[in-house]
């Protein structure tokens, strides 16, 4: 409505249509920020923490049971760098 008004109704002018434009555009980021707040509460982080801790306390049992591609992606998880000799 807001593009209409400005450029094919010629209802408002530049400014009018800028300064709208701006609020529009803080209340969709303000709206994000809201969205991402419910999903982040939704996040169960000590669930994912308890995970975690079970994974690398037992990391030598689970590498014995990983087949080569989950073996590879864990290994990438504890050495992010790599092993170096």
């Amino acid at each position: 409505m807001l593009v209409e008004a400005y450029i094919y109704m010629r209802a408002i002018n530049q400014e009018t249509y800028q300064e709208q434009y701006d609020k529009l555009i803080e209340a969709k980021a303000l709206a994000e920020v809201d969205l991402n707040g419910i999903h982040l509460d939704e996040f169960d982080v000590a669930a994912v923490l308890n995970f975690a801790e079970h994974m690398i306390l037992n990391a030598a049992h689970s590498w014995s049971e990983f087949s080569l591609v989950q073996k590879q992606r864990f290994q990438k998880v504890l050495f992010p760098q790599g092993i170096h000799f």
